[in-house]
């Protein structure tokens, strides 16, 4: 059996938590920012003072201690650090991978940043199933592991229940581990989180019942370092983010709470069924919380204090008690420069333009940009049926696109995208990708953003478009449902069916009645040569049905006033 060595430090505890349209949430406190010269992603050289029980290595970078664990090294089999290097040698090209602001010290890796090594971690892609091999062992029971050349980490609340087992009973250094779920690729850290317990049997069918706007009970199970909540939801991960409570400043769940304690009343305001988890909320719950947050309408100009920052380089923040969330595509930032840089917690922005009001996951989109004079001028200058080029700028929770076109924020969902089945954006696209012959189905002057698509620029698209005749009955699958309507895949054409032409009972919501991959018969009512889109009706096909709507209304009152963003 391999040696077992000395437990390895667990990295930094975080949630993989989501942010809308994107990924993962960090909390960011400014004054450690200013407690080291060094950040998460820094290149530095350090001197070698010595070599740490486990075969690793201590270096002097600067003021600063550094560490670099065996692990991190690039050794050749049954090689140890004192093979290599010496007491007084320079070590350059180590990638900061944590910094520890109260010991003042680095933890430093060379393999994340040897050639070939990031080419390698972005092989993988949340959802992929990959086998590993343990490397060593969290000190607070969770596993360090080699994927095929890429380091992966398991923390132990994502290792499978085993009742009476410790991580150590279980595996072994050297050892195989099966079946690990990716839940993030993080290019931050170059580094792979992986689960187990994701990809257990019956995991996904506990997590499937669950909906947005759904309210239940939760037991505590951890702490993350942002001072929020990890919880088990009959089985299912949960995350509860500190501005998701009712905290006071510098406060944390771990003052209030403690590994067993059952909390009521949740807000389910996201199931993330990319990394298979759910997003809860105490604040999202309150009878107030609600009315704030009705008061707010597309177009507002709002001020807000930062209360946090995505792990894209965006902003989440408070406004007059409610929760909004500026990604950085819609900051008015530098190329490479990150929220971070520019704002700091409890900082006020002014001059916000509310882009969305999330009635179901109750919180607001805001923006920067879109209430700049420059931003609405150019927007004005585009019309349905242009053909433009855009820039890729981050990717949509539902696996699409968001593109910068100009100067203009535009979006293309995966619908429009010409995806393998399964696929997302991300599987083709990275950020600053130029993406031609885009095709403008809708440009949306309240929320000032345009609609692009790659599918309907396409001549078989057109001519698949063209087959269609108002009348016809088709059969389709539901590819997008809100609260406006759904989104349909007609054949080899897209379509769209408004709420108020679905067959819904009295104070219904299509998602209340839908889901992704539905079958649905529906009768074509126009075929939208303008937007490339057949507009589809279910209770048409009611023998009974009287047209409610005077002859010769134009599409746009009837069809696209009743849409969120336009189609």
């Amino acid at each position: 059996m391999p040696k077992r060595r000395k437990k390895r430090r667990s990295p930094a505890a975080s949630s993989v938590a989501h942010v809308p349209d994107s990924a993962n949430r960090q909390s960011a406190d400014p004054a450690d920012a200013n407690e080291t010269p060094y950040s998460i992603g820094d290149v530095v050289s350090g001197v070698v003072t010595g070599f740490s029980d486990d075969g690793g290595l201590r270096l002097d970078v600067g003021s600063v201690v550094g560490s670099v664990s065996p692990d991190e090294l690039t050794l050749a089999q049954g090689k140890s650090a004192t093979d290599r290097y010496a007491g007084g040698d320079i070590v350059d090209d180590l990638f900061v991978w944590q910094v520890d602001h109260d010991t003042r010290e680095l933890f430093l890796s060379v393999r994340r940043n040897a050639p070939g090594y990031v080419e390698a971690l972005n092989a993988h892609s949340v959802g992929d199933v990959v086998s590993a091999t343990v490397t060593d062992f969290w000190s607070s029971g969770g596993l360090w592991l080699d994927v095929d050349g890429v380091i992966g980490v398991v923390p132990p609340w994502e290792l499978s229940p085993a009742d009476d087992e410790t991580t150590q009973e279980r595996h072994t250094v050297g050892g195989g581990v099966d079946d690990l779920f990716v839940l993030q690729v993080d290019n931050d850290d170059r580094i792979l989180h992986l689960s187990a317990r994701r990809n257990a049997p019956g995991y996904v069918e506990a997590l499937n019942p669950h909906s947005v706007g759904d309210v239940i009970s939760a037991t505590v199970t951890g702490f993350p370092s942002d001072g929020g909540l990890m919880l088990d939801v009959g089985g299912v991960i949960g995350w509860v983010s500190p501005w998701e409570l009712f905290l006071t400043d510098e406060e944390s769940a771990l003052e209030h709470c403690t590994i067993g304690d059952t909390f009521h009343d949740l807000f389910v305001w996201q199931v993330n069924r990319g990394s298979r988890d759910l997003y809860l909320s105490v604040r999202r719950n309150v009878p107030s919380y609600v009315e704030a947050l009705s008061a707010h309408s597309i177009g507002d100009v709002v001020s807000a204090t930062v209360a946090g920052f995505t792990g894209d380089g965006g902003l989440m923040l408070d406004v007059g008690g409610v929760i909004g969330w500026v990604p950085p595509w819609e900051l008015f930032l530098a190329d490479g420069e990150t929220a971070q840089d520019r704002y700091a917690v409890g900082d006020t922005v002014h001059d916000l333009f509310a882009s969305r009001v999330d009635h179901d996951a109750r919180d607001l989109y805001l923006s920067v940009r879109r209430n700049l004079p420059s931003y609405v001028e150019t927007l004005n200058a585009h019309s349905v049926g242009d053909v433009v080029s855009a820039t890729v700028a981050g990717f949509t929770g539902d696996g699409g696109l968001m593109l910068d076109v100009g100067g203009v924020i535009g979006s293309v969902w995966p619908l429009d995208l010409p995806l393998v089945n399964g696929g997302s954006a991300q599987d083709r696209y990275a950020v600053g990708d130029t993406v031609h012959d885009l095709f403008i189905g809708g440009v949306n002057p309240e929320a000032r953003t345009c609609y692009l698509s790659v599918r309907r620029n396409a001549h078989s698209y057109i001519e698949a478009l063209n087959a269609h005749s108002v009348g016809d009955i088709v059969s389709a699958s539901v590819a997008e449902v809100s609260e406006w309507g759904l989104l349909l895949n007609v054949g080899d054409v897209i379509g769209w069916v408004p709420a108020r032409e679905l067959q819904l009972d009295g104070g219904e919501l299509p998602p209340e009645h839908y889901a992704l991959g539905d079958p649905i018969t529906a009768q074509v009512w126009q075929v939208d040569q303008a937007s490339r889109i057949v507009i589809l009706s279910v209770r048409r096909l009611d023998p009974d049905f009287k047209e409610p709507i005077e002859l010769g209304a134009t599409i746009d009152a009837v069809v696209r006033g009743s849409t969120p963003r336009g189609i």
